[in-house]
């Protein structure tokens, strides 16, 4: 699986952001809609992974920073959904933006949502180191709450 557009943070190669995108006129209810939704879900949970297994010993409670990030588009809108880990197995899907994509030049004050989309999407790229610095002040002082026995290896 495989989603439409991947983007890769340099800094470390890991893939951070995934596009997939629905061209109209499309249901959101049809199967390749929520195929696509589930998709992504699976690859930022993995993406998410990828990205923990270099801190296994720290506290998951001061790693809820750290996120996979998605842009799904179907028809005109683009939504924008972050994923992290809470706990044991705890992953928490969140809804961060919603734009309409503007289809005409009568609409172009919407282009205002979609360039906060993108802002979140760069300043979580750009906030990274500093969120990893944060990350390891905080070793993790009992096994329950070590990022090793929360994530899902499934």
């Amino acid at each position: 699986m495989k989603a439409d557009m991947v983007g890769v943070r340099l800094s470390d190669s890991r893939q951070v952001v995934f596009l997939e995108m629905n061209g109209a006129p499309t249901d959101f209810l049809k199967p390749h809609s929520i195929g696509d939704t589930y998709k992504t879900l699976q690859e930022r949970i993995d993406s998410l992974n990828s990205m923990l297994l270099n801190y296994l010993n720290y506290d998951v409670r001061f790693a809820e920073r750290i996120r996979s990030l998605t842009i799904q588009g179907i028809r005109d809108r683009l939504t924008l959904r972050t994923l992290f880990l809470r706990g044991k197995n705890d992953y928490k899907d969140e809804e961060e933006f919603s734009a309409v994509f503007p289809l005409s030049w009568d609409f172009r004050f919407q282009f205002i949502e979609i360039f906060e989309l993108m802002e979140f999407v760069i300043v979580s790229v750009l906030e990274y180191p500093d969120v990893i610095r944060e990350l390891i002040k905080h070793p993790a002082t009992s096994p329950e709450f070590s990022i090793r026995n929360c994530i899902s290896c499934s």
